[in-house]
């Protein structure tokens, strides 16, 4: 199966980016800081982690 590319049209082409860069990394950054900060007092957040349940 040959595919033909479909540059010359900007309604048959994938986007490129459906946000910026720069707003990607800041979305990463602030789940990755949510993440650091979660405080496990209980101990089932590390065993479920651990186990895979």
């Amino acid at each position: 199966m040959k595919v033909w590319p479909v540059k010359h049209s900007p309604l048959l082409r994938q986007p490129e980016r459906f946000i910026a860069r720069s707003e990607l990394q800041a979305l990463i950054r602030n789940v990755t800081q949510n993440l650091v900060n979660i405080k496990d007092e209980s101990g089932n957040f590390y065993y479920a982690w651990m186990t895979g349940a």
